[in-house]
This record gives structure tokens, sequence and C-alpha cells, in this order.
């Protein structure tokens, strides 16, 4: 301990505390921290000034969220005058731009560690309202830790103040205190936001109000019906930001919130601005989680109806935890999901299909028709089933196929068995000749009945139209020229490279690798420092890998009409009676 003492303080007599402060708390944590407190409190160092020289940026030597995490965990223990304390944590939040607010909470620790630190504080924002304004919500917190009852009415007070700035803060502090064993003050806090929301316009402010509302609502339900009118006044009146402080609470307290709550938060979320990446992020951990119940029916007629509101400037991509969520799960969330979406012909639900299915990479999926979403098994339903599976997801012959055939199972008559099963040959086995070839004849002796025969005869249908191919004998005028298939793959390979590139813009690759273009070689050589400190010499040998995929034939026959017919299987809808 005296060895890190004497290092710490050779180290700020030097200048450059902080990088060895940061080293040592790596090395040995509990005790670095013990004696770089013990070292403040006891006047050898002035760890305060320390922190407010900190810069966030490569050149100052020292990691700034290290340091800061040295901070935070130094912090409630450091005794200093509060005023160089909020200016040092006004200084770091600053640095730290978006990742600010974590500095905050042992700031509270810090305030209550001092019983008369809150009331200095307050005095301190009173003074200087435009420097130190944003500490009005952590001194309220730690103040009520030390008297309930008069930093409560702090709050309210300050939520009449003439500045809105601080009125805004204000509002959200009430959010943040702790009510149990207060419930008279919850009921006081509750008609305060009534009143905020009926006499303000500003939508930051509502939705502060509306943080508020969902956090005290989740720890007391005794007045749950005037919470939910309040929530609901508020998000009728509000904005974006209040979309967004409702999106925060469906996302991240989506199984704490009331019931009743919730319902309100999901009538109100569709009107949300697409372009708010953070509202959009916080909807789809919402609708993750909502999804995941034993009950899914609400997350799916949410993401129905949200979906639909934006049907022209939103896609279900945009949602990515809930897009390679599903697959995860088992494949009955996603039939119930592709019978209903389909049998709806909108193109954004469809679309949406479509984009979870490409999100498995490794392999085809199996799907299968939700009996449930099924209104009934006549030619019609089927075959728009059937059309809409081939429009959407032509690309995976497979995971098409076995949707097809859990239909051609449904069929109650000859005459739709025929026309669902025609579609296993013309366009699947036209188009996709290879993995859909083998596919089907393993299934053809898995099946049994009705559903055997249909595959069975979609094969040798097959068969027989390559035999017809094969005795017309070679034509030349079939063939392209050399110019031709040079031309063609050119073409393809520009529209890949386009692709890839694409594709790379939103890779974690990028992030974690750099790239370099090796023009001819065998083996990587890289030198790794180990534990020791001396380098060792690492040979990578290269290898080569590959993907195959199998590409429609009937595009470069008929490109016009592939893509006629496509179009076609999509726009198509049910006309209902």
């Amino acid at each position: 301990m005296s060895e890190l003492r004497e290092k710490l303080l050779e180290a700020y007599r030097e200048g450059n505390f902080l990088q060895t402060a940061v080293e040592s708390v790596e090395e040995n944590s509990n005790d670095a921290i013990e004696t770089i407190v013990t070292l403040h409190n006891d006047g050898h160092i002035d760890l305060i000034e320390q922190f407010k020289s900190l810069r966030n940026c490569r050149d100052s030597g020292v990691d700034f969220f290290l340091a800061r995490d040295l901070l935070e965990r130094s912090l409630p223990r450091m005794k200093a005058p509060i005023q160089h304390v909020m200016e040092c944590v006004a200084h770091i939040t600053k640095e730290a731009g978006q990742m600010a607010n974590a500095i905050f909470t042992p700031f509270v620790d810090f305030c209550v560690a001092g019983p008369l630190r809150p009331e200095q504080g307050l005095e301190i924002i009173k003074g200087s309202p435009a420097q130190f304004m944003d500490f009005i919500v952590s001194i309220i917190v730690a103040g009520t830790r030390i008297d309930m009852d008069q930093y409560f009415l702090v709050a309210i007070r300050l939520t009449s103040h003439e500045d809105i700035e601080i009125r805004k803060r204000a509002t959200f502090s009430l959010g943040q205190i702790q009510y149990t064993g207060h419930q008279e003050l919850s009921v006081k806090a509750l008609e305060q936001l009534k009143r905020l929301i009926d006499e303000e316009a500003d939508d930051h402010l509502l939705s502060n109000a509306i943080n508020s509302i969902c956090n005290i609502s989740m720890a007391d339900h005794s007045l749950i019906d005037e919470w939910e009118t309040a929530l609901d006044k508020a998000l009728v009146k509000g904005g974006d930001y209040s979309i967004y402080a409702a999106s925060e609470a469906f996302g991240f307290h989506i199984d704490k919130i009331p019931e009743v709550m919730l319902n309100v938060i999901i009538r109100h979320l569709p009107r949300m601005n697409s372009t708010n990446k953070g509202t959009v992020k916080n909807i789809d951990y919402g609708v993750h989680k909502l999804l995941k119940r034993d009950d899914p029916t609400q997350g799916i007629e949410f993401l129905e109806a949200f979906l639909l509101a934006h049907a022209e400037d939103f896609s279900l991509k945009a949602l990515n935890i809930v897009v390679h969520g599903i697959p995860r799960s088992d494949n009955k969330l996603l039939n119930k999901l592709l019978t209903r979406w389909f049998l709806k012909g909108d193109r954004v639900l469809c679309e949406g299909i479509c984009a979870i299915v490409n999100a498995v990479h490794d392999k085809e999926m199996h799907l299968e028709i939700d009996i449930e979403e099924l209104p009934c098994s006549d030619l019609n339903h089927l075959i728009f089933l059937s059309r809409k599976t081939i429009g959407y997801l032509l690309s995976k012959p497979i995971t098409a196929a076995s949707v097809i055939i859990s239909l051609i199972r449904q069929a109650t008559d000859p005459n739709t068995l025929k026309e669902v099963g025609t579609l296993l040959f013309d366009p699947l086995l036209l188009y996709f000749s290879g993995s859909l070839h083998d596919f089907l004849s393993t299934r053809s002796s898995n099946e049994a009945g009705q559903t055997k025969e249909v595959i069975q005869s979609a094969l040798n249908t097959f068969d027989a139209y390559l035999e017809d191919l094969k005795s017309i004998g070679d034509i030349p005028e079939m063939y392209p020229s050399q110019d031709q298939r040079e031309a063609l793959s050119r073409h393809f390979n520009q529209m890949m490279s386009k692709s890839y590139k694409e594709a790379m813009k939103s890779s974690i690759l990028n992030l974690i690798c750099t790239k370099t273009v090796i023009l001819y070689g065998k083996t990587s050589i890289n030198y790794i420092q180990g534990l020791s400190g001396q380098s060792q010499r690492m040979e990578i040998p290269m290898k080569s890998h590959e993907m195959k995929f199998e590409y429609p034939r009937q595009e470069h026959i008929d490109p016009f009409g592939f893509y006629y017919m496509l179009h076609i299987f999509r726009v198509e809808r049910l006309v209902k009676a």
C-alpha cells in the first residue's frame, strides 16, 4: 500500500497523476481506489482539479472513460466543496458527450454523504442557473433521501418557476424520487403533473411529465386510472419528444409498467416520426419483448398496426432486433405472421415477412401455414397464399416450397390440389432445379397420401420437361455470343460489387478490423507482444472460401416475364365478399 502511495504522489508531482492512477486501478482496483481517495481527503492531492483538466481526446495520454470510471467510484467517498465538485462534474459531462449521465449517480451519493450539500447545491444553482441547472434533478433526489418532505416541496415549487428550463428539470425530478412509504406525496405529485399537462405546451416539458408519470405509476398502482388519464392527455397534447418518452417506457420497462398504461402507450406510438432513430430503437426493444410473451397477440397486433400506419415511410428492416429475434424462436410465431400478413396482402407486411426470412443466412427455413389464421381452405385462399409466398419468397425456393406443401395438406378438393400443386412445378422447379429438386425428392419420400402424390407429380412433370428440352437438340440461335456472355458477366460483377459495398457500410467488420489488400501470398505473418514483453511470430495460412447461390434460370430467358409475374403475385389482393 505504501509503495502504491509513493508511486501516486510521485506521479502527482511529475504531472501525470491520472494516467498512473488509471493504470493502478486496472492492476489493483479496490486498494488503488482506497489509496487515491485517502490521498485526496488528507490534502496530499487535489483529485477534483486533476479531473477538471481531463480531456476526451486521443492525444491526452489518458483513457477518458477509464478515468471517468475512476471518478465515479471515488466521488461518493471524497471530501470537497460541492461547488468544485459541480464544476468538475459539469466539465466531465461536457467532455463525455452522449455518454454523460452516468456521472450523476455517484454525484447523488456524494450529496447524500454530506447532509448540507443538497442545500448548498440549490444555492449555487440559484446563483448561476444557466451554468448549473442540470444538477437540479440530482440534488433534489439526494435531498429527498435526507429530508423527503422538504425537498419534495422544493421540486413542486420549482415546477412553477418562471424559467421553463428549470420547470423542465423539476418536472423530471418528480419521477426520480423514491415514494416508498410516502404515498400521500405521490398523490401530490400526480396532481402537480396533471396541472402541468393542462397548462404547459412545451413538448420537452410534456415528455418529462410522461417520464415521471410512467416511473411513479410503476411503483404506485393505487391511482392507476388517474395516471392513465394523465398519460393519455399528455400524449395527445405532445409531439416527438413526448412520443420518445413513451417509447422509452415501452422499450425498457414494458414488463413493469401497468397494463392499462401500456395500452395507452401502444395506442399512441404509431404516431411516431419514423426518422427519429432513438424512438425506433426503443420500439424495437419493446416489440421484441411483447413477441416473446407466452401470448404474443398484443405484440403482433401492435406491430401490424404500426407498420400499416407507416406503410409509405417505414420498413420492418428498421426493427433489427425484431427481424433477427423472430427466427431464433420456434417457427410457430413466424408461421402465424406469414399466414396473417400474406392474407392481408399489404406490401409493408409482406415485405416484413421477406425481411425476416432473409435474415437467416446459414440455411433455408421450413415454414408452414398457421391453420388458426386461415379462415377457410377453399381454392381462392390457398391459391392466393401460394402466389403471395412465391411473390415474396421466391429467392428462398425451399422455404417457399415448404409453405406450399403445407397448403397442399389443407386442400379438400381435387381442383384445389391440382392448382396449388402446379405451382411447385411452375414457377418453382422451372426457376430452381438444383437444391429444390433434392428437397422435394426427400419430402416426397417422407409424405403420404395426396401430398406425396402432388409432390411426385410435380417432380415427374419437371423430369418430362427436361427430357423434352433435350429432345429438341442444339439450336444455335438460342445460344448467346461470346460478347453477349462477357457483357452479362461484367454487368453481374458490377451489381455484386455495388451490393458488397452497400453491405459493408453497416458491417461490424469495419469497426473491429482494418482492410488490407494482398496482391500475392500464401501466409499472413503477425507479431504479437506477449505478457513477457517479447514479440512472438504468428503465421496464419491463407485459405479460400466460397459461397454458392442458385440464380433463377428464367430470369436469363425471360426477365420481363419473370418480374411481371412477381409483380402480379405481390400486388393482387383477395376480394372480400
